[in-house]
């Protein structure tokens, strides 16, 4: 269980989404899948680079103490080329995302149990359109975010509940990248919701589409749970690179191979 799980803001939806969750098969038949193909909710989705592009994204997730100081948490690595990306976690346990929009899957890796978990994106969209029904059906698009709206561009800010966003952006190297940035976001943000109780990210969702319409990326996304002196403050710092390396080209084929050896297990086995 991690720390947003324990959080009170947390604990209080988790008997809900404990039961939405419940209901959600990530792989299902191809029957199954062919009876029920519900509309993209994002725009993100239908947004694929059309050119392959090298980019580089490092993220630096931090958290504020006390004296108003962050301390970084946790970094990831994420590389962008021919229209996949691969991200890799620079902090135990060191696990690898691959986002692979040429073969419309998403490959999550465990470096601990030289294990995978390969997901079509079209089961990962399904089972996300079935916790918006459960949601829809049960009066929870409040309490999950899904009718949270950005406000404001300077910076950006969206809220529900007692989770609050606000980001401020910068110009990216190219609409190439943006659209790039935003593809592998959407698709994380989605595995993630499909995977974990909390918390929901829908209104981050919402927060990056917003930003990339406007031609941007993030520079900091500050993430605050709770109010007053019971509030957690999170904040994600991006840095980007137009160019990769032979060292992250290296790394990219060393991703290829976990992928080709590791074991297929199902995705409820991964830690």
């Amino acid at each position: 269980m991690n720390m947003f799980e324990t959080h009170p803001v947390g604990r209080c939806l988790l008997g809900c989404l404990l039961i939405a969750l419940a209901t959600v098969v990530v792989a299902e038949t191809p029957e199954n899948d062919a009876e029920k193909k519900p509309a993209v909710e994002t725009n993100a989705a239908k947004s694929t680079p059309k050119e392959p592009a090298g980019m580089q994204l490092t993220i630096d997730i931090q958290q504020q103490q006390k004296d108003g100081s962050f301390d970084n948490r946790e970094s990831h690595l994420v590389l962008f080329h021919q229209g996949v990306a691969y991200a890799f976690a620079l902090s135990e346990p060191h696990d690898v995302t691959i986002v692979d929009a040429v073969n419309s899957r998403i490959a999550l890796l465990s470096r601990k149990q030289q294990t995978k978990a390969v997901l079509p994106q079209q089961d990962v969209i399904n089972a996300l359109a079935r916790i918006k029904q459960y949601a829809a059906e049960n009066d929870l698009e409040g309490k999950l975010g899904l009718d949270a709206v950005v406000e404001g561009n300077a910076p950006y800010r969206i809220q529900f509940e007692q989770v609050s966003y606000q980001a401020t952006t910068q110009k990216p190297g190219s609409a190439l990248q943006a659209a790039q940035f935003l593809q592998y976001s959407q698709w994380i943000g989605r595995v993630t919701l499909i995977r974990k109780l909390w918390p929901p990210l829908f209104a981050r969702m919402a927060l990056d589409e917003a930003i990339a319409n406007d031609g941007q990326v993030p520079k900091e996304v500050t993430l605050t749970l709770g109010k007053g002196d019971q509030a957690t403050t999170l904040r994600s710092v991006f840095r980007f690179e137009s160019n990769l390396d032979q060292a992250d080209l290296d790394r990219i084929e060393k991703a290829k191979g976990m992928l080709r050896l590791y074991q297929d297990v199902p995705v409820t086995a991964l830690p």
